[in-house]
C-alpha cells in the first residue's frame, strides 16, 4: 500500500514523474535551459567531425530550419516541446558551424613531392643550430608544378642563412609531406589540426632558402596588419630575451608573445616532467591576471579621487580599460585557440560589468561557449576547449553551491538582536 503522508510505496514512474516536473519547475524560475545550447551545439559539431560521410550542409540545413520553426511555433502552447525543438535547432547550428568550417579548411597535399617553391613569408621560428621554421603563403611552384596546390605551408630551413625577415618572399627547392593522420586509432589527429589551421604540407629546405622584396600580393585587408603584428611580436620578444638571457629571458618571452625558442631542452623537460609545462601556453590563467590586474589597478587609483568617483562610473571605466589590455595581450600572443577562448570569456565577463549584470556566472559561460562554437566548431573535439570550460563551470557552480550555502545558514541565524536572519532569497545558481 502507498502511505499518502510520506507517498512511500509509489511505482517508480510515479515518482521518476515527479522529480522530472520539480526538475522542470525549477529549470523554469532560474531559466537553466539556456545553459544546454552550447551543449546541445557542441554536439552537433561533434557528430558533423565524427561521422564516417561528410554529411554536407543540407541535411543539417533543413533541420535547423524545422526545429526553429516549431520551437516558435509551441512556444506559448507547449513549453517543452518548444524547448525540445530549440535544442534540437541548436544541435542542427554546430553542424551548420562545422560544416562551414569545412569548406573553408585548407587544400591538403595527397602525397610527397619535391619542387620549388615562391611564397611570401607570414611568420617564422628559431630553433636550435640555426634552424628556422617558416610559415610561407604559397605563391607558386615549379619543377613540377603543383596543380591543387595547397594554400600555406610549413618549411624548415637547416642550412645556415640570414632569416628571411616576415613579409618577404622566400624561395628554394623544398620536399613538401602530406600531413600525417593519428599515430594511433583515436590519437592525436596532425592532419585534421593542419586542416583547421590551413596548412596544407609540411616539409623542409634542401638548400639555404633565398629572399627578395616584400611581395606586393594581398590576400585580404588583414593580411597586412597581420604581418605588421608578427614584426612587432619578434621585436618584443628579441629585446625581452636581450634584456634577459637565457632561461628567465625565454620564460618571459612565453608568456609575453608565446615565443618559447629562448627556453633551453632541460628546462622544458624539467617543466613537462613537474606537469608545469601548460604555464607557457598563454590562456584563461595569463588573461586573467594582464586584464585583472590593471582593473584592479586603476579602480584603486580612481578610487583616491572622491570627486571622479562621484561624477563617473569608475567601475566601468577600469573594465573598458581591461578590454583593452586583453585585447592587446590577444593580438601579440598570436591568438592561439587557447587564448581567443580565454579572450571571449573575459570580453564577456567585462560586458557584463558594462550592463550592471553580475559577472561570474553560468550563463556568462554558456555564452562563451556559443561564441566559440560558432567561429571555430573544430575546438569542441579538442581536450583545449572540454577542460577549459569544464574547469570554469566547475569553478563558478562551486562557488554557488557555497554562496547558496552560506544565504541558507544566514538565514536560519537570528540577527544580532534576536530577529530573524536575511531571507536567503532564490535558490537558483548564478545563471
Amino acid at each position: 500500500m502507498t502511505d499518502p503522508q510520506t507517498g512511500k510505496g509509489r511505482a517508480l514512474p510515479q515518482r521518476l514523474h515527479t522529480a522530472m516536473s520539480q526538475a522542470v519547475g525549477r529549470e523554469r524560475e532560474c531559466g537553466l535551459g539556456f545553459l544546454f545550447l552550447p551543449v546541445a551545439m557542441g554536439a552537433g559539431a561533434g557528430l558533423f567531425y565524427s561521422a564516417s560521410r561528410d554529411p554536407g550542409l543540407l541535411l543539417p540545413g533543413l533541420g535547423l530550419l524545422v526545429a526553429a520553426f516549431i520551437a516558435m511555433l509551441t512556444r506559448e502552447a507547449h513549453l517543452g516541446a518548444s524547448r525540445a525543438a530549440a535544442l534540437a535547432a541548436a544541435l542542427c547550428a554546430g553542424a551548420c558551424a562545422a560544416g562551414f568550417e569545412q569548406q573553408r579548411g585548407a587544400i591538403l597535399l595527397d602525397s610527397d613531392v619535391i619542387t620549388q617553391i615562391t611564397g611570401q613569408v607570414e611568420a617564422r621560428e628559431f630553433g636550435p643550430a640555426g634552424r628556422v621554421w617558416y610559415l610561407i603563403d604559397l605563391l607558386s611552384t615549379a619543377g613540377p608544378e603543383i596543380r591543387r596546390p595547397p594554400a600555406r605551408v610549413r618549411l624548415v630551413a637547416r642550412a645556415p642563412h640570414p632569416p628571411v625577415p616576415v613579409g618577404a618572399v622566400i624561395s628554394g627547392r623544398a620536399r613538401l609531406s602530406a600531413p600525417s593522420g593519428p599515430v594511433l586509432p583515436g590519437g592525436f589527429d596532425f592532419a585534421f589540426k593542419a586542416f583547421v589551421d590551413g596548412i596544407g604540407a609540411h616539409g623542409f629546405f634542401y638548400s639555404a632558402p633565398e629572399a627578395s622584396a616584400p611581395s606586393l600580393r594581398r590576400t585580404g585587408l588583414l593580411q597586412p596588419f597581420r604581418l605588421h603584428l608578427r614584426r612587432i611580436r619578434e621585436q618584443i620578444s628579441t629585446r625581452i630575451r636581450t634584456v634577459l638571457p637565457g632561461d628567465p629571458g625565454g620564460v618571459a618571452a612565453a608568456l609575453a608573445v608565446s615565443d618559447r625558442r629562448g627556453i633551453s631542452t632541460a628546462t622544458q623537460d624539467a617543466l613537462r616532467a613537474t606537469g608545469l609545462a601548460h604555464i607557457l601556453a598563454i590562456s584563461g590563467l595569463h588573461m586573467a591576471l594582464a586584464a585583472g590586474t590593471l582593473y584592479i589597478g586603476l579602480r584603486k587609483l580612481l578610487a583616491l579621487f572622491p570627486p571622479l568617483v562621484e561624477a563617473f562610473p569608475v567601475r566601468k571605466i577600469a573594465a573598458v580599460g581591461a578590454l583593452m589590455v586583453a585585447t592587446a595581450y590577444l593580438l601579440i600572443s598570436g591568438g592561439s585557440v587557447a587564448t581567443q577562448r580565454a579572450w571571449v570569456m573575459l570580453a564577456i565577463m567585462l560586458g557584463a560589468v558594462l550592463a550592471d549584470r553580475s559577472a561570474l556566472t553560468m550563463r556568462n559561460v554558456a555564452l562563451a561557449a556559443l561564441v566559440i562554437i560558432i567561429i571555430t566548431p573544430s575546438a569542441v573535439v579538442g581536450p583545449g576547449f572540454q577542460m577549459s570550460f569544464a574547469a570554469t563551470a566547475a569553478l563558478i557552480s562551486a562557488y554557488a553551491a557555497l554562496a547558496a550555502r552560506s544565504r541558507d545558514s544566514a538565514a536560519a541565524t537570528p540577527g544580532l538582536w534576536g530577529a530573524p536572519g536575511r531571507s536567503a532569497g532564490s535558490s537558483c545558481w548564478p545563471s
